[in-house]
């Protein structure tokens, strides 16, 4: 009999950015994203572990809203289509799974999926510098940017479960090889269907317009 291990990574990354006057280049908002998942059918799948949640800030300056504006515009954090955005999530995932041979074959013997997730949100250097009315309105996108990012992030989770969900079907193959192929092809293709629901999600939700991610 033989045993082995195998260890797969994926990831996805999302932005977002929007503007009061309008939608600016960008995407996202996130008011309910468990809500637009479960419209989507997916909202009973168990969430994987979370191996954590890093969230990263970049610097923004400016006392006026116009100046607040153009820091945001310029200063976002990049995609991977070269567009920046006020905020993103990058989530990746990890599938490992042991397996052992014997006559019958390959038998999947175990199998798990972490997750890592990583935020970038802005951090207004000058906002104790301006007005309340000001202040008050930078707090309020503040708080729906970051819920609109959650909703990327349970994307994550709901992938991860996803995978965990499928896999959980196969039990052996002929082949070592074989088994890999299998496991490895349902967690690239659950990647690429939740990626697509990320998108979904933005064009939802109006890349953010909807949540209030908007300044």
């Amino acid at each position: 009999m033989m045993q082995g291990t195998h260890t797969t990574a994926a990831p996805a990354t999302n932005g977002s950015a929007a503007a009061r006057s309008g939608i600016a280049p960008g995407w996202r908002r996130a008011a309910g994203g468990a809500l637009l998942l479960a419209a989507l059918g997916i909202a009973t799948v168990q969430a994987a572990p979370d191996a954590g949640l890093t969230i990263e800030y970049y610097d923004v300056q400016g006392t006026t809203l116009e100046q607040l504006r153009e820091s945001l515009r310029t200063l976002g954090p990049v995609d991977d289509d070269g567009e920046r955005h006020h905020g993103q999530v990058r989530w990746n995932l990890q599938w490992r799974y042991n397996y052992s041979t014997d006559r019958g074959g390959c038998r999947l013997t175990g199998f798990t999926v972490q997750r890592s997730t990583t935020m970038q949100l802005p951090r207004w250097v000058d906002v104790d510098r301006v007005s309340p009315a000001l202040r008050s309105d930078w707090e309020r996108y503040s708080r729906a940017l970051r819920l609109h990012e959650d909703g990327h992030v349970e994307t994550g989770a709901l992938a991860a479960a996803e995978i965990e969900r499928r896999t959980a079907a196969v039990k052996r193959s002929p082949t070592c090889a074989a088994l890999t192929a299998t496991l490895d092809e349902i967690g690239k293709a659950v990647i690429q269907e939740f990626k697509a629901r990320d998108v979904e999600y933005d064009a939802t939700t109006g890349h953010g317009a909807t949540q209030d991610a908007q300044i």
